[in-house]
């Protein structure tokens, strides 16, 4: 799996779907949204998903 912050242009961010946002203290947001979902080629796992 992999995991990595999404620093976008508001026109790229309108075509990921945010499932999570994470607010500090700091003002620092944490936002993440899934890039890609697939069957798993692993049998031990249903899909792999891409979170960024």
């Amino acid at each position: 799996m992999f995991a990595g912050v999404l620093v976008a242009t508001p026109s790229m961010a309108a075509e990921q779907l945010i499932f999570y946002t994470a607010n500090f203290p700091d003002a620092t947001s944490v936002q993440l949204s899934i890039l890609n979902n697939s069957v798993s080629r692993d049998g031990d796992y249903d899909f792999d998903v891409a979170i960024a």
